[in-house]
């Protein structure tokens, strides 16, 4: 008698023991993909666009008074071919037909102040200003838009940016642009890189 009873409560000990066992490490495994799925949600700080910014093929019926027209500067590197370009605080424009038509910074354009918002950026020693996924760059008082410069790193990415996977990693695609997010700490920035 004594022998059965010792028999189920080692049996009945085992059981919750192993019961124990599955639970915590299903707790945990939930846990961690709860941690890797909050981690990944947080991953990307979206700019947040002010009311009057628009994303490329927006259009307009009317600009806003602020608007004025910019050109491309002989040193810039752009080619203008004698397009007429509009400038609202930070949003480009050309016309077609009888509206406004939000277009990518076209560079070597020059724009007489940048836009409010803007983030001073460093790439390979010089300075730089990121504005919604455009780069600009002093040029005499005056600033032109210039091409993406690698090595530049930016705390937010423009909506409508597109996750892309590479061997060596996720890369976030805007404009034609690649960036590389680095992790420092809890801090992320996305690092302007050549095409993986």
């Amino acid at each position: 008698m004594k022998k059965t009873l010792r028999r189920t409560s080692l049996f009945a000990l085992c059981l919750v023991a192993a019961l124990v066992v599955h639970d915590s490490c299903g707790a945990a495994a939930r846990h961690h993909h709860h941690h890797r799925a909050r981690r990944r949600a947080v991953h990307v700080r979206v700019w947040r666009a002010p009311v009057w910014w628009h994303p490329v093929g927006f259009t307009v019926a009317v600009l806003a008074t602020t608007a004025i027209v910019v050109s491309a500067s002989s040193s810039g590197g752009g080619d203008d071919g004698g397009t007429e370009y509009y400038y609202d605080r930070g949003t480009f424009y050309v016309k077609e037909g009888d509206v406004f038509v939000v277009i990518q910074a076209p560079v070597g354009v020059v724009v007489p102040e940048l836009p409010e918002g803007y983030e001073p950026v460093m790439a390979r020693g010089k300075q730089y200003y990121y504005y919604a996924g455009d780069f600009y760059a002093d040029s005499e008082g005056q600033y032109v838009v210039v091409e993406a410069p690698v090595g530049a790193e930016v705390s937010t990415l423009p909506e409508g940016y597109e996750e892309r996977e590479s061997g060596e990693g996720t890369y976030y695609l805007f404009n034609g642009v690649w960036y590389q997010p680095v992790t420092s700490g809890d801090d992320v920035m996305y690092v302007v890189t050549a095409s993986p």
